[in-house]
């Protein structure tokens, strides 16, 4: 028999698993400290990118477990989503996880029930954010057909999308200090891979553009991919 991967268990939120569940940290305490580092410099401003690589089964995921866990602990708001092997077989995006844990959207919840809640949670952060709803619901695939937004080109509304991701992440994080982690980047799909750049070069030119300087402060953005060598952790 032929079996044929279709989809899979969502993985986002995993970083409010008990502690119980989770082994314990063992000679990853070094590591443990650059991560800290990152986001005490996060506390004080300026955001953070930071990469963890090793090889498979080395622990970077336990590492990031408790490094989340200490995060919610210090009053940060995270969110954690892994790519899985079958991510870009299935269609599945990574990086929806995540905005659809932000707005607690529900499996098999209707269309109109996720547009008030992505409405009420933006105009409730920041009401200037009212501009960025229509791509959000965009990207959560239940936008209203015959709005305006439909008739931007494909490449002009994935870039709105971004941006709306951006601003929003930039809101929360003048809130309190954000920490969002994707983890195995090798097995990213290719709408989390254009987010990912995106996210890097809008921190990269932060300093060309004032409010992108605002909306990059307070926010750590964590990755972890398979590498030849044990855990490194790098900062930017």
């Amino acid at each position: 028999e032929v079996f044929e991967v279709i989809g899979a268990l969502g993985s986002a939120g995993r970083a409010g698993l008990p502690a119980r569940s989770l082994a314990p940290l063992v000679g990853r305490h070094a590591e443990l400290g650059q991560l800290m580092a990152a986001l005490d410099m996060v506390r004080q401003g300026p955001g953070q990118l930071v990469a963890v690589t090793g090889e498979a089964g080395i622990g970077k995921t336990r590492l990031v477990q408790e490094f989340l866990r200490l995060c919610r602990a210090g009053g940060c708001l995270t969110f954690d989503a892994a790519a899985q092997p079958f991510t870009r077989a299935t269609g599945h995006s990574t990086g929806l996880e995540v905005i659809r844990s932000y707005f607690g959207v529900e499996p098999g919840e209707a269309p109109s029930s996720i547009r008030d809640k992505v409405r009420g949670a933006m105009l409730a952060v920041a009401p200037d954010l009212a501009e960025h709803v229509p791509a959000m619901l965009w990207q959560l695939g239940v936008l209203e057909e015959g709005h305006p937004f439909w008739r931007l080109d494909g490449g002009t509304r994935r870039q709105r999308a971004f941006e709306a991701n951006f601003r929003l992440i930039g809101v929360e994080a003048r809130r309190r200090p954000f920490v969002l982690a994707f983890e195995n980047l090798q097995w990213i799909d290719v709408w989390l891979s254009l987010l990912v750049t995106h996210l890097g070069e809008a921190y990269f030119f932060a300093g060309r553009r004032a409010d992108a300087g605002r909306q990059a402060e307070r926010a750590l953005r964590l990755a972890t991919e398979r590498g030849e060598r044990g855990n490194q952790v790098y900062a930017h």
